[in-house]
């Protein structure tokens, strides 16, 4: 992602992303990102790292120590929905220009719209 991008959301979602290790995604995805963590925002966790994996996004996270909230087991379920659906929308979402995109592979799995691929592919 955009260093700019990157520092957007740092910004934005200081605390939920204080000791992310890893934001390594594409500049499209960056709405996903931002709704997905706008959502967490809520729970006490913070995200230990999101990335994209076999063009699918992976958001990790682990809870946060600073917090005296007790985290019952409905939270973690809560939690855990909010994170698949971000999941599941980058899954037709392009990782470049956040278009609707498909999963396919050029020597490389990734989420692409078919502009996107087709400029990858030439430019490979």
């Amino acid at each position: 992602m955009d260093q700019d991008l990157q520092e957007k959301l740092v910004r934005k979602h200081r605390r939920v992303l204080d000791g992310c290790y890893d934001l390594d995604v594409g500049d499209g995805w960056y709405e996903l990102i931002d709704k997905m963590l706008t959502e967490l925002a809520k729970y006490p966790i913070k995200m230990k790292q999101i990335k994209e994996k076999f063009g699918g996004l992976r958001a990790y996270y682990t809870s946060d120590d600073n917090c005296d909230i007790e985290i019952d087991d409905d939270t973690w379920f809560e939690v855990d929905d909010i994170i698949a659906e971000a999941e599941e929308k980058a899954w037709h979402t392009c990782e470049i220009c956040g278009e609707h995109g498909s999963v396919g592979s050029n020597g490389w799995i990734s989420t692409l719209c078919p502009s996107c691929r087709e400029f990858n592919s030439a430019n490979a």
